[in-house]
């Protein structure tokens, strides 16, 4: 799919590859092949589950979450990593941890750790957010908090643009456990 700039069809052409849509699985699919677009928008089949290990380089965490596509599982295997960018998921891609005591996510040096696009899951991990934001929700499209302990972050969860869907998940020691709204 080439993706066209005509307001009609939301799927912009990539400004860098103006034979490539721009984000084709996250806009509408109005001229895309299938439900995640053309070629180069995604693939078709089973999903694929990627375990990380607290020992692979920060480059090797974020081409995992790059390479992942809608139906994705990414593991961050028992340990603390520390990261330095927003982990930006694409819709209906999910990251797991192996119990929030065991696995932790602290904030090396983001404005916000995580930001969920649509359909999103977290569950069993720890995010330390060291004074900055949690995680922040841009799709009315619900995501999924599961088993998650926020702490120690200017906000845990803001749904300014954004729903989600909390279970037995906890808040502590944030300046702002929860925002809605702008």
């Amino acid at each position: 799919d080439k993706g066209t700039n005509v307001a009609a069809f939301q799927d912009r052409a990539r400004p860098d590859n103006g034979l490539a849509a721009d984000v084709p699985s996250i806009e509408g699919i109005r001229n895309d092949i299938g439900a995640y677009g053309g070629p180069t928008a995604g693939r078709v089949g089973h999903t694929l589950v990627t375990k990380l290990d607290p020992e692979d380089s920060l480059g090797t965490w974020e081409d995992a979450i790059a390479a992942a596509y809608p139906g994705d599982i990414i593991i961050f295997q028992k340990g603390t990593y520390t990261i330095t960018d927003t982990i930006i998921l694409k819709s209906q891609v999910s990251i797991y941890g192996e119990g929030h005591s065991k696995t932790v996510i602290k904030n090396g040096g983001s404005s916000s750790m995580f930001q969920l696009n649509g359909s999103n899951r977290i569950a069993d991990l720890e995010i330390n957010g060291d004074d900055d934001a949690g995680i922040e929700v841009r799709s009315l499209v619900p995501s999924n908090l599961q088993n998650v302990v926020i702490y120690n972050c200017s906000t845990g969860l803001s749904l300014d643009d954004g729903a989600c869907e909390v279970y037995f998940s906890v808040f502590d020691s944030n300046t702002n456990d929860i925002t809605i709204g702008g």
